[in-house]
């Protein structure tokens, strides 16, 4: 009913698992699968399971300055460091698939734009499945050109070519 799921029937909602299905949801969109758009209950769900997603990315935004206001280094000097965790990369890129679903807590809002900044900022120290998370986020986004565009180029430069594999990654 709040619009989260759980790992396991009659278990407690997960952000996580909520997230990758919401994830999953929009893939299933883009391949134009007809029925996530068009089947009022199926959209309802997808509805409920991202600001779900969102309530939770508040929440975790709230304790991080609740812990910034207590930090010895002071507050500011605190956020300014880097909190990108997987959790708000992985939120950005599944929100990034809806668009035209508001956001309307206006804690969330501030924590998209704290996070967004965070990816501009910290895009090289994650991982390349991470930073290719960014930038496809980033690039639907459509406010920052520059960042999404960087983190395709040090992908490419950084990756492997062989005529018998293709361009691949190390890793």
């Amino acid at each position: 009913p709040n619009g989260g799921f759980a790992w396991f029937p009659g278990g407690v909602d997960s952000w996580y698992i909520t997230q990758y299905i919401a994830e999953g949801f929009g893939h299933l969109d883009v391949l134009g699968v007809k029925a996530i758009s068009t089947d009022e209950k199926v959209a309802d769900m997808v509805s409920k399971a991202v600001s779900y997603t969102d309530e939770r990315l508040a929440e975790q935004y709230e304790e991080l300055l609740k812990i910034a206001k207590k930090a010895k280094e002071g507050e500011k000097a605190y956020l300014e460091k880097d909190h990108l965790d997987y959790m708000a990369i992985h939120y950005l890129y599944t929100r990034s698939f809806y668009p035209n679903i508001l956001v309307e807590n206006k804690t969330a809002k501030k924590a998209i734009e704290y996070y967004e900044a965070q990816a501009a900022k910290y895009w090289l120290s994650k991982s390349d499945y991470m930073q290719g998370m960014l930038a496809l986020a980033l690039h639907r986004k459509g406010i920052d050109k520059t960042t999404p565009q960087n983190i395709v180029k040090s992908l490419k430069e950084r990756a492997l070519k062989s005529e018998e594999m293709g361009m691949y990654w190390k890793y």
